[in-house]
């Protein structure tokens, strides 16, 4: 009799050959199946003289298919220029791209092939890995960059008379603002962003003798005043924004440069240390003030000596000559020291005595009425009285 205990072993046996027999025969009747439609997939392509367009054509490539409906990336890019710092090296092109409601964020240059991978909802995600769909840029102008798109037939091993396909499309340049927030939280950035910015300064105009469309612009930050014009470069050095000399390194500080001034706002392009992070920030103008002084408020105009003449302006009697500056301060006015800085003069009334002019045998002072912004000025023209003259009043 035969034992159980080798009965056993029989039926067991039996039953893992006919596992393996089954194994077998799948994976071989699937290989066959892979083989062949891989086989179908490229005598597809191979039969076809030339692929007209990737746009909106469904093609199959290896042993599965992709939808390459490329509309959905036409649609769904969004891309960003990164403009370079002030004072970089930088000398390729670059930008941000990503699809829309999508991250990450991806960084490229013009020209650098960024890989792209099919989703299994259809849309697709750019990777890190090699891929036989890519995509690149290339600039059109300021605001359009050209997208070219590409497969590697090649690299599939698909035969159709090329080793590759592309097609390309323009997409307009968005601004980054990406950044914006979180440079906003600097307190640099923050500075500036909250600056208050008055327009032309007339008084350092007329002070300097400048033509009227030589203009300089007065922009204050934190109380600091700085005298811009625009490509103007500031950096934010000691805690507060200053003008930048040009042999300063200004890669060494965050960087702030006016990019356009007009008569409602000044835009100014800002930049990190050390990165290319930008925001981009527009600065209206503060609203003009009105000056409270009158002509006829200046009078008694006498002639002291060669050089000095005294008159009443707003009641109070000074003594000037030519190039003093006053200004009112808790409703009086007073004198300018030479030495002092334009910068010290915030926000108040500045009369600004230019020059005695001989007008038929006549001496005439010439002078300007500021407001307190210096966006709008007076010109004062008044005749003085001359030593004799006062003598002859007086013996009358």
């Amino acid at each position: 009799m035969v034992s159980e205990k080798f009965f056993n072993k029989v039926f067991l046996g039996f039953i893992g050959f006919v596992v393996l027999t089954v194994l077998f025969l799948f994976f071989s009747f699937s290989r066959s199946i892979e083989i062949k439609n891989a086989e179908y997939v490229n005598k597809n392509l191979s039969e076809n003289k030339e692929i007209e367009s990737i746009t909106n054509k469904f093609i199959s490539l290896s042993n599965y298919e992709f939808d390459n409906s490329f509309s959905s990336i036409k649609d769904q890019i969004e891309l960003f220029y990164i403009e370079p710092r002030t004072g970089s090296n930088m000398v390729k092109k670059r930008f941000e791209i990503k699809f829309k409601n999508q991250n990450p964020i991806k960084n490229i240059t013009e020209g650098e092939k960024l890989f792209l991978k099919e989703k299994r909802d259809g849309n697709y995600e750019f990777i890190d890995d090699l891929s036989p769909i890519f995509l690149m840029v290339e600039q059109i102008d300021q605001r359009n960059a050209k997208i070219i798109l590409e497969i590697d037939l090649k690299n599939l091993n698909i035969l159709n008379g090329k080793e590759k396909i592309n097609e390309s499309f323009t997409v307009a340049l968005s601004e980054n603002t990406f950044n914006k927030e979180e440079m906003l939280g600097q307190y640099c950035f923050k500075v500036i962003s909250e600056s208050k910015f008055y327009g032309i300064d007339e008084f350092l105009r007329i002070y300097n003798n400048q033509k009227v469309n030589e203009r300089v612009y007065r922009l204050e930050t934190d109380g600091n005043l700085l005298f811009v014009n625009q490509e103007d470069r500031l950096i934010f050095k000691d805690g507060k924004w200053i003008k930048a000399l040009e042999t300063v390194n200004v890669m060494d500080y965050p960087i702030a440069v006016i990019k356009n001034i007009d008569d409602k706002s000044l835009k100014i392009d800002c930049w990190d240390t050390f990165s290319e992070n930008k925001i981009s920030l527009e600065i209206s103008l503060v609203g003009k003030a009105q000056m409270s002084i009158k002509t006829d408020q200046i009078s008694s105009l006498k002639k002291r000596t060669q050089s000095h003449i005294s008159c009443m302006l707003d009641k109070q009697r000074v003594v000037l000559k030519e190039k003093d500056v006053l200004i009112k301060k808790e409703n009086r006015w007073r004198l300018l020291k030479r030495e002092a800085s334009l910068e010290e003069i915030k926000c108040e009334e500045i009369f600004y005595f230019e020059k005695i002019e001989n007008k038929n045998e006549t001496n005439n002072l010439i002078g300007y009425f500021f407001n307190p912004t210096r966006t709008s000025f007076q010109k004062i023209e008044m005749p003085i009285l001359s030593v004799e003259n006062q003598r002859r009043i007086k013996k009358r």
